[in-house]
């Protein structure tokens, strides 16, 4: 593959990986594994090909996504550990994931307010530490209009599309 990996085989083969500078979109239905299938991802770009990621989460707190990066890397249950029902090697295995978390090249960037432009500027701060192999960027929905103003959403949507597209050229 000549794109970035990510770690899903079948997929790779068919697109030869994500191609630098494209605009890729996960769509599909409400709980249908959008941002599971997308931390799969990071998870494979940033622990195992060791690139920079920066995921930009409108939805969920920068914890909740660390917890289910966790649980994805320590194989374990989502839904355990929301209900405490974990033994102490899971226990163990979390805190040393959660190690691995801190110590990784992975930023999570939680702005519930962000616009593209907002996301533009941090991504060219953190592009000064080292190249960034993936931005993340969950979810298109909620990216706020660089105006501030609501309007037409179709036209809202284009034009975050376009800016995210420039976004990932650029980086």
């Amino acid at each position: 593959t000549s794109g970035v990996k990510t770690g899903l085989h079948d997929l790779d083969w068919q697109t030869g990986g994500l191609d630098p500078g494209a605009l890729v979109i996960l769509a599909g239905r409400t709980s249908s594994g959008k941002t599971a299938l997308a931390m799969n991802i990071v998870r494979h770009v940033a622990f195992k090909l060791g690139k920079f990621v920066v995921v930009h989460s409108l939805e969920m707190s920068r914890t909740q996504l660390a917890t289910r990066i966790a649980c994805q890397e320590g194989n374990m249950s989502l839904l355990d550990i929301r209900r405490a029902n974990t033994s102490e090697r899971d226990l163990t295995a979390m805190v040393g994931v959660y190690s691995r978390l801190r110590g990784s090249t992975l930023v999570i960037d939680d702005d519930a307010s962000a616009t593209v432009a907002r996301m533009a500027n941090k991504c060219r701060h953190r592009q000064r530490r080292g190249a960034i192999g993936l931005i993340v960027v969950d979810y298109l929905g909620l990216v706020r209009p660089e105006n501030g103003r609501r309007e037409n959403r179709t036209q809202e949507v284009s034009a975050i599309s376009r800016g995210l597209k420039a976004l990932a050229r650029e980086m």
